[in-house]
């Protein structure tokens, strides 16, 4: 009835909104990747590249929180010495790298 995928809303209704943030850049570079060019299969091509490379992010991700829970329990904190306010801004700088990244390396992608 809204015209939006039932995927979206159902993550929109439940994940906080920490967790829908990086969710919603990620379609928007997705968006961008997709209408980078006006050839069909070229288009194709770029957004199954860039499919793949988000999802070897996130399974990445995954696997980092697995190893972070691991070392918790194992009792070993690893700590670098910055603020929250630091880690936070060095966080974003690092999420938008890999924003950019997935951007230029899908446009590399070429047409069948």
């Amino acid at each position: 009835m809204l015209g939006i995928s039932a995927l979206a809303l159902a993550l929109g209704m439940y994940l906080p909104m920490e967790l829908n943030s990086p969710i919603l850049l990620g379609a928007c570079v997705g968006w961008l990747i997709q209408h980078s060019t006006k050839d069909a299969a070229l288009s194709k091509a770029r957004g199954d590249k860039a499919i793949l490379v988000a999802s070897g992010l996130i399974a990445g991700g995954a696997l980092a929180g697995v190893l972070d829970g691991i070392t918790k329990m194992a009792g070993v904190e690893w700590t670098f010495g910055f603020s929250d306010h630091v880690r936070n801004w060095l966080g974003l700088a690092v999420f938008l790298v890999l924003a950019a990244f997935l951007y230029w390396d899908s446009r590399r992608a070429k047409a069948n």
